[in-house]
């Protein structure tokens, strides 16, 4: 997996970065995908804490450990993307490629 290639240890910024986007993006698309495959339309859907609040709202306990799981690393992905500083970089692109 690409980001697991660009979260090694020695990584610099913008590879941390990029991993924890594309580590990001490989869950929410699969996510997406899934609720898709359930019937549910996603193009209505204004956010990607949208999607991932459906997961978080599921009766289901496992779905909702992913929509809690998908705003954390939504979380990360908008840090990796917006700030200037983000301590605990490479922690957050190891947890955020953990859960892909």
């Amino acid at each position: 997996m690409l980001a697991r290639d660009l979260a090694a240890p020695g990584a610099d910024g913008a590879a941390l970065r990029s991993a924890v986007s594309r580590a990001y993006y490989a869950a929410f698309c699969q996510a997406r995908n899934i609720l898709r495959q359930d019937g549910v339309n996603t193009d209505d859907l204004r956010s990607h804490w949208s999607l991932w609040n459906i997961y978080r709202d599921d009766p289901d306990p496992v779905r909702q450990i992913i929509g809690e799981d998908g705003n954390r690393i939504r979380g990360y992905r908008s840090q990796a993307d917006y700030s200037d500083e983000f301590p605990g970089f490479f922690v957050a692109a190891q947890d955020t490629i953990s859960i892909v």
